[in-house]
């Protein structure tokens, strides 16, 4: 990982935003960028990682401690994630050193991704979340597990264990998983 890659990341990401806004892209959305608490959230993270990848832990540490401290996003150096990561909220996002993000991940907003802390957890401990996966608000996804591809977690769900490609999980009275 370099900084030029993480620019084309940023790149992508705010390509993915204009489209889902229906909004054209071009050399002014960089500057719309720059008013949007949730997208420059990802772009700081998006440098931050980059950072990291470097070498550059001060830099990282700076980073990751504005983003914390201006949106509430403690999203980790660490952390690993795919192209068109779209927040729609920036507050209260927490994603662990060890949590692994695919392609077209969405979180909304108050989420929780990590692998702990657990009883059982150990070193080699992974939270996966695959490509096209919707967070609801106040979701947690929480332990060593992958969340399949195409799945969509609502709103206040608690999450622990792994879930299937193409399925919803909601929790309410009774906590349910189905397959589309």
């Amino acid at each position: 990982m370099t900084l030029k890659h993480s620019l084309r990341l940023i790149a992508e990401d705010t390509r993915e935003r204009c489209r889902l806004e229906h909004k054209s892209y071009n050399a002014v959305s960089y500057l719309k960028l720059l008013f949007n608490p949730a997208a420059l959230s990802v772009a700081i993270y998006r440098l931050q990682h980059g950072f990291h990848a470097c070498g550059w832990r001060w830099a990282a540490g700076a980073l990751h401690w504005w983003n914390t401290v201006l949106f509430t996003a403690d999203i980790s150096s660490q952390a690993v994630i795919g192209e068109h990561f779209i927040l729609y909220h920036a507050n209260g996002i927490y994603i662990g050193d060890k949590a692994r993000l695919g392609n077209n991940v969405t979180l909304v907003h108050h989420n929780t991704i990590a692998t702990g802390p657990r009883v059982d957890e150990q070193p080699d401990d992974l939270v996966v979340v695959e490509d096209n996966t919707v967070v609801g608000c106040g979701a947690r996804i929480v332990g060593n597990l992958t969340i399949g591809h195409d799945t969509f977690i609502g709103a206040g769900a608690v999450v622990t264990e792994s879930l299937p490609a193409y399925s919803f999980h909601f929790t309410g009275p009774g906590e349910t998983t189905e397959p589309i």
